[in-house]
């Protein structure tokens, strides 16, 4: 890869983490204003707007015929989702309580989603109709998510928003995602021709793209825990792994079926994803809250998951 392209890489990292960052800018702003709580709020809302960057990498790459690409992003992001990032907001916010805005059947909806492309993935490929599996589920969770969590909270207790203000953050949120199709465009080009001459798995490329999708998540975690919403972390890690597993890679093997040639990363990284999950959902049941130690022992497992990827593609 020449330094033209390097240079060009890193400006297209940095225009994805800005305008990532004036998504969740905007769509929280939006939310705030149409009365949204706050857990639904980070689960929903600030999920959906992170993981944007997700979702056009992945068209991006089923459109130039490299879906794996995204399959390594999508499992990347999860896992960095609830171990690092999740791991940092816990430890920024000094331990996450269990509110009653959360329940148990959130955390049982999202892991529930995230089993199903391990069952589905047993043929070695996420077809159509898997795809379209993967979407429904999707859809289940969000019923689940607002049929059982609607406890008030501050963030309805403020007042009915202007029409300027709403269509100031539209045009927000409108530009942030033109930023996002560009600069998600240029960087799977550019990491599909790094892997050729790098002789790297398309995976596993897609696995380090996840650290830069998933800037957005890092800098709403930190942000959350600066203001002692730390729960919203959580909701949007939980939230954020039920919308890559079932809404975008479901609308990625509608574009295009994914052909899983490297099982053994492709099958660690989902099952890592479920084992967190479920250990989520126990603690939620529980335990009632996730200490600084919890937030300690989740950033070394995504360490030791980085470490075991990058040797399984050596």
């Amino acid at each position: 890869m020449s330094a033209s392209s390097l240079l060009i890489l890193a400006a297209a990292f940095i225009t994805l983490f800005a305008s990532g960052g004036m998504l969740v800018r905007a769509l929280t702003a939006i939310g705030r204003m149409v009365h949204v709580s706050e857990f639904a709020l980070a689960a929903l809302l600030v999920a959906i707007a992170t993981s944007l960057p997700e979702f056009f990498v992945g068209i991006s790459s089923a459109l130039s015929g490299v879906p794996s690409l995204s399959l390594g992003d999508l499992i990347g992001a999860n896992v960095l989702n609830l171990t690092v990032i999740l791991g940092i907001g816990i430890l920024l916010s000094g331990g996450i309580a269990f509110d009653r805005s959360m329940r148990i059947s959130d955390f049982l909806a999202a892991l529930a989603v995230a089993v199903l492309p391990i069952i589905l993935a047993l043929d070695r490929v996420i077809s159509r109709t898997d795809g379209i599996i993967l979407l429904l589920a999707c859809i289940v969770y969000f019923a689940v998510l607002l049929a059982f969590d609607r406890e008030p909270s501050e963030v309805n207790n403020v007042a009915s928003p202007a029409a300027e203000r709403i269509f100031r953050e539209s045009i927000r949120f409108v530009v942030g995602a033109f930023l996002l199709i560009v600069s998600s465009a240029i960087m799977v080009t550019l990491a599909a021709e790094g892997a050729i001459a790098f002789r790297l798995p398309i995976l596993f490329v897609g696995i380090l793209v996840a650290f830069g999708t998933t800037l957005p998540e890092l800098v709403f975690a930190v942000m959350a825990a600066r203001i002692r919403h730390g729960a919203m972390s959580l909701g949007n890690a939980v939230g954020t792994v039920a919308v890559n597993i079932g809404g975008i890679l479901g609308f990625i093997a509608l574009l295009r079926p994914i052909a899983i040639s490297e099982p053994l990363p492709a099958f660690l990284g989902m099952g890592v994803t479920v084992a967190l999950m479920a250990a989520l959902a126990f603690l939620g049941l529980r335990k009632k809250s996730l200490s600084p130690s919890a937030g300690a022992f989740l950033v070394m497992v995504g360490v030791v998951f980085i470490v075991l990827e990058t040797f399984l593609a050596l």
